[in-house]
């Protein structure tokens, strides 16, 4: 459906197992609840205008960034979603709820928060804007994340820092890193502040109780682009690391 005004939904539930798009519209925002239930490969939706709630219950997004589900102001909530997830956002959005047997993919323009915890295998944003996913119950175990302001994730037990879908570790090229767990923190791809003031903070064993390491490993830089550098954790290891560089001293 599409207009020039706006489009109130109380429920649009859509379904399709073909490459057919299913487009809704309207210049001034759409209102209400949209369920979809499409196969992977599928063009999906093609644009969402609105502050829309965006329940999925099967493959969403086809199985690329090429085929990725565009999206504007939405709020996310995706529960027990068996296949991969690719958003390409036009504008913020906020996950209320997102469970995910395999990967979840973020790509485009906006903000990246959240109000509900993240489970996934994977974890991988290519965002221009900040990510801020600091809710204490995310689970997820494999995290890359490149955007443009600060990028801030909590996990509740140990995760790594790894390169999917091109996305390489960890990189912000105006703002901070911080990541923080209260198990095990293994970095395993680079984590770079490309430019601007923003600083590095690897927290593992955030809750002090000597049960999270901090490993950085293999073929690694943390590159803080001469800012400030902090490591925490039970143990700190980065004797596999490449390099470990700051302009001021790494606490």
């Amino acid at each position: 459906g599409s207009g020039a005004g706006n489009i109130s939904l109380g429920l649009l539930t859509t379904t399709s197992s073909s490459s057919t798009a299913i487009s809704v519209n309207a210049d001034n925002g759409v209102s209400g609840t949209i369920i979809t239930d499409i196969n992977a490969g599928s063009t999906n939706i093609s644009a969402v205008n609105g502050g829309v709630v965006l329940v999925a219950r099967s493959s969403i997004g086809g199985t690329s960034d090429a085929t990725a589900l565009e999206i504007v102001a939405a709020t996310l909530d995706a529960s027990n979603f068996s296949n991969s997830m690719f958003l390409n956002l036009e504008s913020d959005i906020s996950i209320s709820n997102l469970s995910i047997t395999t990967q979840a993919n973020f790509i485009g323009t906006g903000n990246i928060t959240q109000t509900g915890a993240i489970t996934a295998t994977a974890l991988t944003a290519n965002v221009t804007g900040g990510v801020t996913l600091e809710n204490t119950s995310n689970n997820v175990t494999s995290v890359s994340i490149s955007a443009t302001g600060n990028i801030d994730y909590i996990d509740a037990d140990a995760f790594t820092v790894n390169t999917t879908n091109s996305v390489v570790g960890v990189s912000s090229s105006g703002g901070s890193i911080n990541l923080s767990t209260s198990g095990n923190l293994t970095v395993s791809s680079n984590i770079t502040i490309s430019a601007g003031t923003g600083t590095v903070a690897l927290n593992a064993d955030s809750e002090k109780n000597a049960v999270g390491d901090l490993i950085i490993s293999g073929t690694v830089t943390v590159n803080t682009n001469n800012n400030a550098l902090t490591l925490q954790g039970a143990d700190v290891d980065f004797s596999a690391a490449t390099s470990v560089s700051s302009g001021s001293a790494a606490t």
